[in-house]
């Protein structure tokens, strides 16, 4: 914005002065933990990422008010943050906690960790285990698994907001308005 040059964000940004396009990262992640509790999930841990990343904080935030509405509890250490976003990194928090602890149900902030947490638990037979996970492109072979259910970001269709807005504000700019 300092320098005029139009952008739009894909996210959500630090400074709410840029245009920017996102999912409403609570919401999702509260709906997507209620699936998992209607599905007889009742000891359950969320599997973050980087913490200081605004949607890993507003997923938490939303796994965490879907277990208070359910008269669940909520650990602090049941929270499961400060990974990179790679599958091996989710294979191997679960090769380290599958024996110390015995969680029914994981709400996974990322598509990538969440590849490398459901490999371990094939790996590690641990098919009573639930997932919920968030995907970017739902363009998957498989459709949902009740055992692993997702939500669909829509990454495409955010795309296709951000352009138009980008086009939106070049249009201003032409016109002699600013956003």
């Amino acid at each position: 914005k300092s320098i005029n040059f139009p952008a739009v964000v894909m996210g959500t940004p630090e400074n709410g002065q840029l245009n920017a396009v996102d999912n409403d990262n609570f919401s999702v992640a509260k709906e997507l933990t209620e699936v998992l509790i209607q599905g007889g999930c009742r000891k359950l841990a969320y599997v973050g990422g980087d913490s200081h990343q605004y949607f890993v904080q507003k997923r938490l935030a939303g796994f965490k008010a879907a277990l208070q509405e359910a008269d669940l509890p909520f650990y602090p250490e049941d929270v499961y943050n400060d990974l990179t976003f790679l599958p091996r990194d989710g294979y191997q928090l679960m090769e380290d906690l599958l024996e110390a602890k015995d969680y029914d149900g994981l709400l996974i902030a990322d598509h990538l960790v969440a590849r490398g947490v459901k490999k371990a638990l094939e790996v590690f037979h641990k098919h009573q285990v639930m997932t919920g996970t968030f995907k970017s492109f739902a363009a998957e072979p498989n459709p949902q698994d009740h055992r692993h259910p997702y939500f669909n970001l829509n990454s495409q269709q955010l795309g296709r907001r951000a352009v138009q807005i980008l086009f939106d504000v070049l249009e201003d700019q032409a016109n002699g308005s600013t956003r």
